[in-house]
């Protein structure tokens, strides 16, 4: 398993943090700094977690102020303590651009000016929509690599996603700016509405990390295999259990006794390499 630097994976890639002891997936959606409006501590690797962790209430109050909301307070504190310590410490504290007093009455903040935190939720902006999808957006982000702009049915794909399985609505951090107590999410079809602060819906956190971050990768846990894949690892094993029993065959007498053949790293190495030798 080899390290790498986490800016070095592609949008789509898995990443699996510990929650709690247990691994879980999270996508990378971007890498660098999404746009002008967002200060310079969200230039990094972006992760979002594949699956929604659970349902709660954005603001028990029914406020949409998202520097006061509990979903905020909680994504802070208790989601941020459920990853291991050297995660914790590792994920970076950016100023992420927001609505500031929320909807009505309030006013869009960017760049330095953004709210300060560890763990957030995305935007209406940043997962492909705008005042053109609803004059009622506000404008706090913009697009992230991974998602689609607009409404069809290709964006909302991308949009969707599941709690114990089943597609679920989940929240944004974009509260609609028409009154003081909804909030926008991501239906379970992947669309878009606006929604009551005090209901419960699904948590989708998003991590910034540095994309110099030295991570253990190893593919086969991020992708599955294609087929031309798995035809030419089948291939390659059928080829190491011919050898294996040409070894045997070669090395029966007494003579022989205690001789190993190679095991099959070493003897793909070795095909390799004879392979490489015999290129002009």
């Amino acid at each position: 398993m080899a390290s790498v630097a986490l800016g070095t994976k592609s949008v789509g890639s898995i990443v699996k943090l510990n929650e709690s002891g247990k691994a879980v997936n999270y996508l990378v959606v971007h890498q660098g700094k999404p746009s002008s409006i967002y200060d310079e501590s969200c230039n990094g690797t972006w992760l979002l977690r594949q699956d929604l962790i659970e349902s709660r209430v954005w603001d028990d109050g029914n406020v949409n102020k998202l520097e006061s909301s509990d979903i905020q307070a909680w994504l802070n504190s208790t989601m941020l303590g459920k990853y291991d310590s050297n995660i914790q410490a590792a994920i970076k504290q950016v100023k992420i651009p927001y609505r500031k007093n929320g909807g009505s009455g309030g006013t869009d903040q960017t760049g330095a000016n953004g709210l300060s935190c560890k763990v957030f939720l995305l935007s209406g902006y940043e997962v492909g929509w705008t005042t053109s999808t609803s004059s009622y957006f506000p404008v706090d982000g913009a697009k992230l690599s991974y998602f689609e702009a607009g409404t069809g049915s290709s964006a909302n794909n991308k949009r969707i996603a599941k709690l114990n399985g089943s597609a679920t609505l989940w929240w944004l951090r974009s509260p609609y700016t028409n009154n003081t107590y909804n909030v926008f999410g991501v239906n379970s079809n992947g669309d878009w509405n606006y929604y009551s602060a005090r209901s419960s819906y699904g948590v989708r956190p998003v991590l910034n990390f540095s994309s110099c971050l030295l991570v253990s990768w190893k593919d086969d846990e991020a992708r599955e295999d294609t087929p031309d894949e798995a035809v030419r690892k089948e291939k390659r094993w059928d080829a190491y259990i011919s050898y294996l029993n040409e070894w045997a065959d070669d090395h029966s007498a007494a003579e022989s006794y205690g001789s190993v053949p190679m095991d099959f790293e070493t003897w793909l190495d070795k095909e390799y390499e004879e392979d490489e030798d015999n290129v002009e």
